[in-house]
């Protein structure tokens, strides 16, 4: 299963030296903030904006280079394919959400006159926890109709293109919101465990049911 998973990781290309630039560059950038929401939102976003883009990557070049039958071909379990894809996805959003952390809480050892917040703990299960939502959906999708999984990888690359304009033009006040006011009373020690617990069983019960797709599919 190793084999599958550097696969994947040289199938991503140079898209891997982009995606730790930018974690790097967004850890700094964030730790200047001392809004702590403002601080999360640019250390969350550009995680969820770069595993969105891995998993486009690796479903288009699939695609265009007609990956899944040359993997049937060779004697390689079905299920290790699966597995290989969800370990390869995984491992992206933990390596985006550690060195982001690493990189922010650097500049706040190293720039003493910040004051703004490192990416903590609680943000980061957060992060993964709506990843992990997220993947359970689309992973499934792409064993069963890549097709479709690549109409819903154009409708969201157009929602991450389209959205700041609409929010400026809608002249939307989130940050202080009433919505935003109310989350920001719950406590999120307690709730963010429980997410992340329910987003865990999610994500491996999206395996077996990638698993139960790609054993039926026929190539």
């Amino acid at each position: 299963m190793k084999h599958l998973v550097l696969k994947d990781i040289r199938i991503i290309g140079f898209i891997n030296i982009i995606l730790a630039l930018v974690a790097l560059v967004v850890g700094t950038v964030g730790v200047y903030y001392q809004d702590l929401f403002k601080s999360n939102a640019i250390y969350i976003i550009p995680i969820l904006i770069g595993t969105y883009l891995i998993v486009m990557t690796l479903t288009n070049k699939d695609v265009l280079y007609n990956v899944q039958p040359l993997l049937i071909s060779i004697p390689t379990k079905r299920f290790d394919i699966v597995k290989a894809r969800y370990l390869t996805v995984f491992s992206y959003i933990l390596f985006l959400v550690v060195t982001i952390s690493l990189s922010s809480n650097i500049s706040k050892l190293v720039f003493r006159n910040i004051n703004g917040s490192p990416f903590g703990l609680i943000p980061m299960i957060f992060t993964i926890s709506l990843l992990l939502v997220f993947l359970s959906i689309t992973i499934p999708i792409q064993y069963y109709d890549t097709k479709k999984a690549q109409i819903i990888n154009i409708l969201l690359y157009m929602f991450i293109i389209l959205f700041p304009n609409v929010y400026n033009r809608l002249g939307l006040d989130f940050i202080n919101s009433r919505l935003l006011e109310n989350i920001a009373q719950l406590n999120f020690k307690i709730i963010t465990p429980i997410v992340f617990i329910i987003s865990l069983s999610m994500y491996i019960a999206s395996l077996f049911i990638s698993k139960t797709l790609y054993s039926r599919k026929e190539f």
